[in-house]
C-alpha cells in the first residue's frame, strides 16, 4: 500500500511538472528556468545528503560515470522539453513524454540480456511508435525550430533520453546509492547548465513570481523529491516496468495543462496555446525580459 502511494505521487509530481514547466517558459528561457530548477533541487539533495552523511565517489571513473548520468537523465531531457513547450502544450508534451516505456523496451532488447522482446512486447512497440507519430504529425509550414512539430520532436528525443538514462543505470551504476547518484548527476547537470544559460541567455534582469514559483516547484518536486524516488526503480524492476510511472503522469500532465491557460491541446493543430499572462501579444512574456 505504501508503494503505490508513493509511486502515485511521483506520477501527481512529474505529471505536474509539465505544467509548470510551461509557466515558466513563458516567463524566462529555457536555459534559465532549468538552471534555476536544478539549483533549487542541488540545494534540496545537498541539504539531506549532509543530513545523512552520504559519501561521495571515491573513483575518477564513478564520478564521469554519474557526470555523464546527469546529462541524459537531467540537463539534456529537461532541457528538450522546456524549449518544446515554448510551442506546444503541456498536455502534448506529458503524452509525448509517456513514451519512455516504449522506448525502453525498444533499447533494452539489443542493450541487456535480462530483457527479452516478445510479441507482446514488439506489438506495444509497434503500437506506441504509431501513437507519437499521429499526436506529431507532418511538419508543416516552414518547418523552423519554432514550430510546433519541432517542439514535439524536442518531447520525444527527451523521452529516449530518459530511457538510454534507464538502461545507462542498470548496466553501469546498478551498485551506487541512490543519494549519491542523484547528487552528483545534479552537480553535474547544473554545471552544464550554468554555462548553457550564461552563454545563450545570460542573466536574467529579474524574475516574475511565476517563474520563481515554476523554478521552486519544478526544484523541490519535480525533482528533489521525483528523483530519488524513481532512480532506484531502475535497479529493482524492469526497464519499462521502472517507467510505467510515466504512463500515469501522462494523465495527471494532461489534466493539468487543461487547468492553465495555454496548457491545454488544442485539438486541432495539436500544438500549443500559449499563455498571454501581462495583456501582452500571444506568445511574448508579460513581465520582465528572459535576457540580461
Amino acid at each position: 500500500m505504501v508503494q503505490w502511494l508513493v509511486f502515485t505521487a511521483l506520477a501527481l509530481a512529474w505529471g505536474s511538472s509539465f505544467m509548470f514547466i510551461k509557466i515558466g517558459v513563458t516567463y524566462v528561457g529555457p536555459f534559465t528556468l532549468v538552471a534555476g530548477r536544478l539549483f533549487i533541487a542541488l540545494v534540496a539533495i545537498a541539504l539531506f545528503s549532509w543530513k545523512e552523511r552520504a559519501a561521495l565517489p571515491e573513483s575518477n571513473k564513478r564520478w564521469l560515470q554519474i557526470f555523464f548520468l546527469g546529462v541524459i537523465n537531467l540537463a539534456l531531457p529537461i532541457t528538450l522539453i522546456s524549449w518544446g513547450e515554448q510551442t506546444i502544450d503541456s498536455s502534448l508534451a506529458a503524452v509525448l513524454n509517456s513514451t519512455v516505456p516504449v522506448w525502453t523496451v525498444a533499447l533494452a532488447h539489443p542493450l541487456l540480456i535480462d530483457e527479452r522482446l516478445t510479441r507482446k512486447k514488439l506489438l506495444g512497440i509497434v503500437l506506441g511508435f504509431a501513437g507519437v507519430v499521429i499526436l506529431v504529425g507532418l511538419p508543416t509550414g516552414s518547418g523552423n525550430t519554432g514550430s510546433p512539430f519541432a517542439g514535439s520532436l524536442a518531447v520525444a528525443a527527451a523521452s529516449l533520453s530518459y530511457a538510454l538514462a534507464s538502461i545507462y543505470v542498470r548496466c553501469f551504476l546498478r551498485d551506487v546509492p541512490h543519494t549519491q547518484l542523484v547528487l552528483v548527476s545534479l552537480i553535474s547537470a547544473l554545471l552544464i547548465m550554468t554555462v548553457l544559460m550564461l552563454t545563450i541567455e545570460g542573466l536574467p534582469n529579474r524574475l516574475h513570481p511565476r517563474a520563481l514559483l515554476a523554478m521552486a516547484w519544478l526544484g523541490l518536486v519535480g525533482t528533489a523529491f521525483a528523483l530519488p524516488a524513481l532512480l532506484p526503480a531502475h535497479r529493482l524492476v524492469g526497464c519499462g516496468a521502472g517507467h510505467n510511472g510515466d504512463l500515469y503522469l501522462s494523465r495527471g500532465g494532461g489534466v493539468a495543462g487543461d487547468r492553465f491557460p495555454g496548457g491545454g491541446v488544442d485539438r486541432a493543430t495539436g500544438g500549443g496555446r500559449r499563455a498571454d499572462p501581462g495583456g501582452g501579444r500571444s506568445g511574448e512574456p508579460g513581465v520582465g525580459n528572459r535576457h540580461s
